[in-house]
């Protein structure tokens, strides 16, 4: 779920009036948004009607916020928040006149009402996209998967590396007048190039969200490209994780001068190498390019953004937040890792022309520490980032492992390119 609006509450008054069966109860209340979508106070007449029949009861809550949008649009914000007693969650409605915004009108939404230490405190979500299952089995249309080698020159040496490429369904390698976009995802520590394909934990393997997404219209053909951070298979976990750290940090530097050059040569995508003078051929593709990883490969992402946000247009950090050491090896607080993040995409073309998709779980053992990085990149006095360029989402019980991974991607994959 992306949550949407945080509300703080202050109850103002309570009425009610009962029967023998029935009860009816009016609570007048006031409160505030603040959140990285919308600021604002609630205006003068919302109310809570609250009716009970027979020990059964339905809420309903109405009101108007008035304020700014993430875009700082003034806007006006029409809820209506329904629930039944014992139900875990609300069902809200929405009417704003935000172009921002827009998009709740007509919105898939929940909500939670919760006393956090003492306060009132209603928010509303936009539910993520979970995969029928049916998209656990195979596709009548399926795309396929190869292997593909690469040569890589790292410390005076030469290294042969290897990737796994998805191609979709109908792909003709002598049809270089049909491109097609690429999304490279990097595994997370331990794992390899075949992860997000079939990892063995994994109800759910990503070239079923792939042929999917694509047989059912929901998202276009797209490239997928699944790398190592390591330098061949047979050190996979054998790193120290210092060196596993710097892998990740670094791997920014083989994807501009050796993936992509290679793999989006090799196959019918939007690089050239025949650019204007003075362009660069790597940037010059950069809209058609994605980047995104699980756990390590999240923190592969994030330094993507940092170190060369010039090479990648979206980026996809699942699971996994951004690590920043000081000069004694201590890793620093989401705020210091943000502010960095922030000095470092200053000095980039593009510090401000990306897209960022980050997912995590509930349950996942970097949801926290992912949420608070995201926060923390929010609240940047810079405002780098905000809701029009990085959505966050949890999923409600979402662990860290590849089968609640892959169901970000099915969310967030058709948002990122949907179908022409």
């Amino acid at each position: 779920m992306i949550e949407i609006f945080k509300i703080l509450i202050t109850i103002l008054s309570v009425a009610g009036v009962s029967s023998d069966d029935q009860s009816a109860t009016m609570i007048r209340f006031d409160g505030n948004a603040d959140s990285p979508y919308f600021q604002g106070v609630t205006l003068p007449g919302g109310v809570d009607t609250q009716l009970r029949t027979d020990g059964k009861g339905t809420l309903s809550a109405r009101y108007m916020l008035c304020g700014v949008d993430f875009n700082a649009d003034s806007c006006n914000v029409f809820i209506e928040n329904a629930a039944i007693d014992g139900a875990p969650y609300t069902q809200p409605s929405i009417v704003t006149d935000s172009r921002a915004l827009s998009f709740l009108n007509d919105g898939d939404l929940c909500g939670k009402i919760a006393n956090e230490d003492g306060q009132l405190v209603i928010r509303i979500y936009q539910k993520m996209v979970v995969p029928h299952d049916s998209v656990r089995q195979a596709a009548a249309r399926c795309g396929r998967l190869e292997e593909f080698r690469y040569d890589v020159k790292k410390d005076g040496k030469k290294l042969n590396k290897h990737a796994m490429v998805y191609l979709p369904y109908g792909y003709n390698p002598d049809d270089r007048n049909t491109k097609y976009d690429v999304l490279y995802l990097m595994h997370g520590g331990g794992d390899n190039v075949s992860s997000f394909y079939n990892d063995h934990r994994s109800p759910l393997p990503l070239v079923n969200v792939l042929d999917h997404l694509i047989a059912d219209g929901k998202m276009r053909p797209i490239i997928v490209v699944c790398p190592t951070f390591y330098n061949d298979d047979t050190n996979i976990g054998k790193n120290r994780m210092e060196d596993a750290v710097a892998a990740t940090r670094d791997f920014n530097k083989e994807l501009r001068q050796w993936l992509i050059p290679a793999a989006e040569s090799h196959y019918n995508t939007y690089f050239t190498k025949k650019v204007a003078k003075g362009k660069d051929a790597v940037t010059s593709s950069r809209d058609h390019r994605a980047f995104g990883g699980f756990s390590m490969g999240a923190l592969t992402t994030w330094f993507q953004l940092a170190y060369d946000a010039d090479a990648v247009g979206t980026l996809l950090p699942l699971s996994g937040d951004l690590w920043v050491y000081d000069e004694q090896g201590q890793k620093q607080s989401a705020q210091v890792a943000a502010q960095w993040m922030d000095k470092m995409l200053e000095k980039s073309a593009h510090g401000r022309d990306f897209k960022v998709m980050a997912y995590t779980g509930t349950e996942d053992i970097a949801g926290n520490p992912q949420k608070l990085l995201v926060g923390e990149l929010y609240s940047l006095p810079s405002k780098r980032f905000t809701p029009a360029n990085m959505q966050f989402g949890m999923k409600e019980g979402g662990v860290h492992y590849y089968g609640d991974i892959n169901e970000y991607l099915y969310h967030c994959l058709p948002l990122i390119y949907p179908a022409k």
